[in-house]
């Protein structure tokens, strides 16, 4: 069971962790916080 939970929260975290990115900024995921400063301002 543990193993299952640790799965689940683990896939959770990452669908967090994408949905969050790419509603700050929409690029790649490796670029998104240098990316921010600069594209988010001027863009909004």
């Amino acid at each position: 069971m543990k193993k299952v939970i640790g799965m689940l929260l683990m896939s959770v975290t990452m669908l967090v962790t994408v949905t969050l990115t790419d509603s700050v900024v929409p690029t790649p995921s490796g670029t998104s916080l240098q990316v921010q400063p600069s594209d988010y301002d001027p863009g909004y």
